[in-house]
Parts: C-alpha cells; structure tokens; sequence
C-alpha cells in the first residue's frame, strides 16, 4: 500500500494541466489544454496539448436599458435644484441596475446630465445581459426660472394691476389731513443683488401717488407700491402675476426715497407702462 501511496504522489506532482485562456470565452473560441510532465512521469505518461472548441455557453443578451429610465427635473433655477431618475420598468434587470448621475443638482436649463450604468458586471453574471450602451446624456429642460429680464413682462397684466390698484389707494379725508385722487406713478422690476442677504430673488412694483394736506396745505406726495415677490417664468414662457398676489406694505414720500429705497437691495429698472 505504501508503494502504490508513492507512486500516486509521483503522479500527483508530476502531472500539471492547464489550460489558456480560461476568461471572456464565447462559444466558437478555442481553448488548447495542455499536460505538462514532470522528468520521473515522463517515462510512463505521453504528455500533449489538445484543442476544444467551446460550446454550450449561454449567449449573452444586448439590451437597451436606457428605454425604460427617464429623468425628472426638481426645484427652481437659483434655489436647490436636482435631478430624479425613474425606472419605467418592473423587469428585475432595470431594477437592479444602478446608475451615477452627474451632476445630480445644482442644474439649470439646458445644463447636460450624464447618466452611467455602474454594475454592467452584474448585470452580465446575474441576467446575462449587456447593456447596448453604458452611459446616455440628457439636456435639462422644463424647470421654472426667477425672472430676470424685465422685457418678458406681460404689459397688458400690468395695466390691469394698475386699474384694479389705484382704487384702493384713495384716501379719506378727516378733519386734519385731505388727500387727493390717486393716480399712476411708476413701475419697477428689481433683481435681488448677489452680496445682499435676504434680498428677494425680485421684485415688481407698481406705484401709485397721491398728494396729501395738512390743515388745507400740501404736506407731500405720497408714493405706495403694491408688491410682488419672486416672480417665476415657466418652462412654457409664462409668468404668473395675479393681482391678489400683491401686497403694499410701505410707502415713501419723494421721487428720490423710491429708488434709493430699491437700489439699497436691488438692481433697478423702470418698466414703461402706457396708463
């Protein structure tokens, strides 16, 4: 027994196979096997390579991932913005799928979204599968912006605003202070200034004035904005100014404590309203 334990080690250690390559086959390829001797084996063993032709291999599926993903866009240009992806599909290989957006916030219109399929080694072990593409860009769309460009202003709108805002600025007289008939004075559309904090993204003000009297003596000239706030422009090129969204909270009493109230916070410019 202990002779023929020696002579299986001999055998043991005397015999290498191998074979090359051992990765990335496909059927069709050839693979050559190759018996290698030891001196001692030689003499009792034909040592020889060997060609197989590889088959029986699961073929492996190209398919389009990319169909069934889409992106959605979040948030407002000039606040936090960021992107969502959504798989379309149920199918176990999309969920299981993961991807590397870049960038995934901080985007704007027209900014260009990288979307990376990380785990094609999965995909191709587990599913046997292999994406028809492993990255695909899409172009941002659709986010509202904060207005900046006062020539996109719906004027008509405006001349509504005014008509439905004077009214409500006439003043009742008493005993001590008469006022009278408020009329159109101005309007502004401001842009927030990068170095304030606390500035509004910007602002539209529509102005009216009216003298008041004291005692039967002009006193001053009365200037009262109604306000509105963060003005937005849609993806689809609309703005959205309705007048119950305006709020008049201060009021100034000469053409220079207007601006100078504004260009405190805000980069000024007169919209020119026919009233």
């Amino acid at each position: 027994m202990r002779a023929k334990a020696a002579d299986y080690l001999i055998y043991d250690e005397g015999i290498e196979v191998s074979c090359s390559p051992k990765e990335g086959l496909s059927n069709g390829d050839t693979v050559t096997v190759t018996v290698s001797l030891s001196e001692t084996v030689a003499k009792k063993v034909t040592g020889e390579s060997k060609k197989f032709t590889v088959s029986g291999l699961p073929e492996i599926e190209t398919v389009d991932i990319f169909k069934d993903i889409s992106l959605r866009y979040e948030g407002i240009v000039g606040e936090y913005t960021m992107v969502h992806l959504d798989k379309l599909s149920d199918s176990q290989i999309i969920q299981d799928c993961h991807f590397d957006i870049e960038p995934e916030s901080g985007i704007e219109n027209g900014d260009v979204v990288t979307v990376t399929i990380t785990n094609t080694d999965v995909l191709a072990e587990k599913h046997l599968c292999t994406p028809a593409e492993t990255s695909k860009t899409f172009t941002v769309s659709g986010l509202d912006e904060y207005l900046t460009d006062s020539d996109l202003l719906p004027e008509d709108r405006i001349r509504d605003i005014i008509a439905q805002y004077i009214p409500t600025c006439q003043k009742e007289d008493n005993p001590i202070f008469t006022y009278s008939a408020p009329t159109y004075y101005k309007s502004y559309f401001c842009v927030g200034k990068e170095d304030v904090i606390g500035a509004d993204f910007n602002r539209l003000l529509v102005y009216a004035c009216y003298d008041e009297y004291m005692d039967g003596e002009y006193r001053w000239t009365v200037y009262t904005p109604l306000t509105f706030r963060n003005l937005l422009l849609a993806a689809d090129g609309t703005i959205e100014l309705e007048y119950s969204n305006g709020q008049s909270s201060v009021f100034q009493t000469s053409p220079e404590s207007v601006e100078d109230y504004m260009e405190k916070e805000y980069i000024v410019d007169e919209v020119y309203i026919e009233f």
